[in-house]
């Protein structure tokens, strides 16, 4: 039986598909392979630490960080204990991390680094949750105790825990989103989210295996639909090195579907060459407010990258797209979905201004 919820879709992959590529990352100028069943291994390790710290099911845990495999096993390591993920861009500043946390009432934050965790000093002592890093190497405190190190298992631990698993039908939501605060914490089960990978896949055609370039954080709808698309179909997900050497990756790797979020596609914007096969930008994502996909100074480069039949589908999230998107998509001829906050398709794909896609 297909498990039903996103661990137990990574789990059943670690079994079934072992040794085939979950991820690629590149680090230290090498490119750095993940499999399947280590990337299950990853993650329970991380939930081991979880548990032991008491996260257990129905709670909810903060999530910061940049795009990275660890930001992904980290948020299977929380779902697989049936705890939700509330994902939160790492570019947002403290007061909007405090408010976030106590909103939704986490007990337990996960960040990448020192630039995260400072962040969370302006949540309130009665509200401090237990911090974790996967990125802080020494010692240091905040929200009134130590930032625990969060491990991941190393390709060659054979003692790693076996991957915890959501139990069929719990009902835990897999994430809490709070893109709307006046209606409070949303919940998104893993059902909705597995619907809108299914609706994605056929959308965009894509096949078992298929590498996915992904540059935008779990805080995003878009990404939280591929995080669901990456262990249903499966694909394998690339990760960028850094901003400033997203056209290199994008060569190197030359990904079936892409997604980024503003800041990368600013840095990319003026600089990607036709060494980029086409095909490339099968997918766009246009952040949660599609703002950086409306400006007007973006859409020459997106016309000269996208006008080249570089893109059959967007994904916009947020809203509708405004007016001048929308005529812009329609001259591209590129179909859109939107998708709202919490990763789920919010209407049909249409064609540029509105019309059936194709």
């Amino acid at each position: 039986m297909t498990p039903d919820t996103l661990p137990g879709r990574l789990g059943a992959l670690a079994s079934d598909r072992p040794d085939e590529t979950a991820c690629w990352v590149k680090r230290r100028g090498l490119w750095q392979r993940t499999s399947w069943r280590q990337a299950a291994l990853q993650a329970a390790r991380a939930a081991a630490a979880l548990a032991q710290a008491g996260v257990g099911p129905g709670q909810r845990v903060l999530l910061v960080g940049d795009p990275e495999p660890e930001l992904h096993w980290a948020a299977h390591a929380v779902m697989s204990l049936g705890a939700s993920v509330v994902a939160l861009d790492p570019a947002a500043d403290a007061g909007r991390l405090a408010s976030a946390a106590v909103a939704a009432g986490v007990g337990c934050a996960l960040v990448r680094d020192e630039e995260q965790a400072v962040k969370l000093a302006r949540i309130p002592a009665s509200e401090a949750p237990l911090v974790f890093s996967w990125r802080i190497g020494s010692a240091m405190e905040v929200c009134g105790g130590p930032v625990r190190p969060l491990p991941f298992s190393p390709a060659q631990d054979q003692a790693a825990p076996c991957l915890p698993g959501l139990a069929q039908g719990s009902g835990h939501p897999a994430f809490v989103t709070l893109d709307c605060p006046a209606a409070g914490p949303r919940e998104v089960s893993h059902e909705e989210l597995l619907a809108t990978a299914e609706t994605l896949g056929a959308r965009l055609d894509l096949r078992p295996a298929a590498r996915y370039f992904c540059a935008m954080p779990l805080a995003f709808g878009e990404a939280r639909a591929m995080l669901a698309l990456a262990v249903a179909l499966p694909m394998t997900t690339c990760f960028p090195e850094s901003p400033d050497q997203l056209e290199a990756n994008l060569v190197e790797l030359q990904p079936e579907v892409s997604l980024m979020d503003g800041s990368y596609w600013n840095e990319a914007a003026g600089h990607l060459r036709q060494r980029v096969r086409p095909g490339l930008w099968r997918m766009v994502g246009a952040g949660s407010s599609g703002g950086w996909l409306r400006e007007r100074t973006l859409h020459r480069p997106l016309r000269r990258h996208l006008g080249l039949g570089r893109a059959n589908a967007a994904l916009v999230a947020g809203g509708r797209p405004d007016e001048p998107t929308r005529a812009l998509l329609a001259t591209l001829k590129v179909p859109w979905l939107e998708i709202d906050a919490g990763g789920r398709p919010a209407t049909a794909a249409r064609a540029g201004a509105g019309g059936s896609a194709a």
